[in-house]
């Protein structure tokens, strides 16, 4: 088994794949046992291979003999949804020999981090190791209160997991609570803290208008005002961001837009995902604040146009490299 027939089978067959699906495309017994002696493969559970690297959560679903299942199963398809406090995994209702993510001699017990549902009436090839988007999404609103439900809405139908149609099947099926919430999923937000404040400020008058995007400057997770504007800033958004999750920082980028913001008489508050969940109190009353402060300035503005004042005779900054710009006194 060559190393790039291997990554090829696994990119458009895998993640993980049982030996006899491996020997029905066309690898040996022999391929797959060299395979594992270079750590090309590694065995997820009897039978089960998988290449590393594959995330923790979808290893231990096959591990237990379960499938990812609500946010769980939603984080592995890529959408940005809250993580649950433990792995959802959904089993037949018949399963009798779930087995310990970490010991397959040994049965499931609380303390493996899983919270197993007993509603799978897949069988066979069916199966697989997560079930579908809107078995998911059907899931969540079962489970989850409504603002985590809608936030994983959200992120499915702007992810493309599921179409508009399909989320309306999801919601007519659901239970009875959750019917109505559908009318609050939009699918334009891509993170669960930017629905989370969308809600939030709908829930206190403010009008949130999600990803507005503004000529010579870009685009921006929400307005609400005709002058303010809203950031949700993650751990990318720091200096010392490391590129743990992909890209480079966008700390100089950020103040860059404030920057040309506020040149343009617009004005962009910045909250972090931890103020957000941790004081939102304090959030509204910033966003409240911002608002009037900018219907009050427009109505002035309105009434009195604002020209900027140019010094006729620019000084120079008073710091830079020595040399080539110098202060005067």
């Amino acid at each position: 088994m060559r190393g790039m027939d291997l990554d090829d089978t696994f990119r458009l067959h895998g993640p993980f794949l049982r030996r006899r699906d491996l020997l029905r495309l066309g690898h040996s017994d022999d391929g797959i046992s060299a395979a594992l002696r270079m750590k090309l493969l590694f065995r997820v559970r009897h039978g089960w291979y998988a290449q590393p690297g594959i995330a923790d959560d979808a290893a231990r679903a096959i591990r237990v003999g379960a499938r990812l299942t609500g946010a769980s199963a939603l984080l592995s398809y890529g959408c940005i949804v809250p993580r649950p406090e433990r792995v959802e995994l959904v089993a037949p209702r018949n399963a009798a020999r779930l087995r310990r993510p970490r010991d397959r001699r040994s049965r499931l017990e609380a303390a493996d981090g899983c919270r197993i549902f007993w509603r799978d009436d897949a069988r066979g090839d069916e199966r697989g190791w997560r079930v579908t988007p809107a078995e998911a999404l059907a899931h969540v609103l079962r489970v989850e209160p409504e603002a985590v439900a809608i936030a994983c809405c959200d992120a499915a139908l702007h992810e493309g997991l599921v179409t508009p149609e399909e989320l309306d099947a999801v919601f007519a099926a659901g239970p009875r609570r959750a019917r109505s919430w559908r009318s609050r999923v939009n699918g334009a937000t891509d993170a669960h803290g930017e629905t989370y404040v969308r809600l939030g400020c709908e829930a206190v008058g403010l009008t949130y208008v999600p990803h507005p995007y503004l000529p010579g400057v870009g685009e921006f997770d929400g307005r609400i005002g005709p002058h303010t504007y809203v950031e949700i800033d993650g751990i990318q958004h720091s200096e010392h961001y490391d590129g743990a999750f992909g890209g480079v920082s966008r700390f100089e980028r950020d103040h860059e837009k404030d920057v040309a913001m506020a040149a343009q008489g617009d004005r962009v508050l910045r909250f972090t995902y931890r103020q957000i969940m941790t004081n939102w109190d304090a959030c509204v009353r910033a966003m409240l604040r911002a608002v009037a402060d900018d219907e009050a300035l427009g109505r002035e503005r309105r009434r009195r146009p604002y020209t900027p004042r140019i010094p006729r005779k620019r000084r120079s900054i008073p710091f830079g490299r020595p040399g080539s710009t110098r202060s005067r006194s």
